[in-house]
């Protein structure tokens, strides 16, 4: 076991990593294609002189949109890094114990593991 995820509630571990990172990713994905697809709208709204309160609010969905693109794909990209370090969660977390790295492979290797690329729709 990696970690127990409160926003999943389950733990997260080699069986169900794949479906982690695929979640994170897809969330990450429909943020920035929402964006994509307000842009034009908000841009819009903005460049008319009547501000209204639907302006404000698009503008608001629009900031925290931006902000969570941020954070999501910040964590996203933490956790790859740590699929191509061949770490998990809480060994990331700790002190380091060895100073050779045995373990340690390309990154091809455990992300073949670890998302099961050529078993992708399984």
């Amino acid at each position: 076991m990696d970690h127990h995820c409160p926003w999943f509630n389950n733990c997260v571990c080699f069986s169900t990593y794949k479906f982690f990172l695929l979640t994170i990713f897809y969330v990450v994905a429909l943020c920035v294609f929402g964006l994509a697809s307000a842009t034009h709208h908000v841009a819009g709204a903005w460049s008319s002189n009547a501000s209204t309160y639907v302006t404000l609010n698009c503008t608001f969905l629009y900031a925290f949109g931006v902000m969570l693109v941020l954070v999501l794909g910040s964590f996203l990209y933490l956790h790859f890094t740590m699929v191509c370090n061949n770490v998990t969660t809480l060994e990331d977390l700790r002190p380091h114990l060895f100073k050779d790295d045995r373990y340690r492979t390309s990154c091809r290797q455990p992300s073949l593991y670890i998302l099961h690329v050529l078993r992708w729709c399984c």
